[in-house]
């Protein structure tokens, strides 16, 4: 069955930096000022794998993202491209890659976006 994935939003924060006191670098780690969101959505998740050729010809790993989608008439508001998110089953917080595509329809309309592992 399909979107049965529980997701949560981690907003990010910015970690303290005693040379910068205004900035900071921006984290999605809870410990350091990342804020982990209490609501809960329903998405699918599915693996995208990506792969480079080697001199050798053969296929070597180099790292898998994940394709995000909210059920159809679901959006998950104030989700921004500088957050992250927790999936159920996926170890550790993943960060959005590039920007959030919101499909606008009276029924259909839905949120996708790509996240891989956060390796702040």
């Amino acid at each position: 069955m399909i979107w049965q994935t529980p997701l949560r939003v981690v907003k990010a924060g910015r970690e303290p930096d005693p040379y910068n006191p205004k900035g900071g670098k921006l984290t999605l780690d809870p410990d350091n000022g990342a804020t982990l969101q209490d609501e809960e959505f329903l998405v699918e998740c599915q693996p995208v794998e990506l792969a480079e050729d080697t001199a050798a010809g053969t296929r070597v790993h180099t790292r898998t993202s994940w394709q995000v989608i909210t059920r159809p008439g679901a959006h998950i508001d104030g989700l921004d491209a500088t957050d992250g998110v927790l999936v159920d089953g996926i170890d550790g917080v993943l960060e959005i890659v590039g920007e959030i595509g919101r499909v606008n329809h009276d029924r259909l309309g839905h949120d996708e976006f790509t996240v891989t592992r956060w390796e702040g």
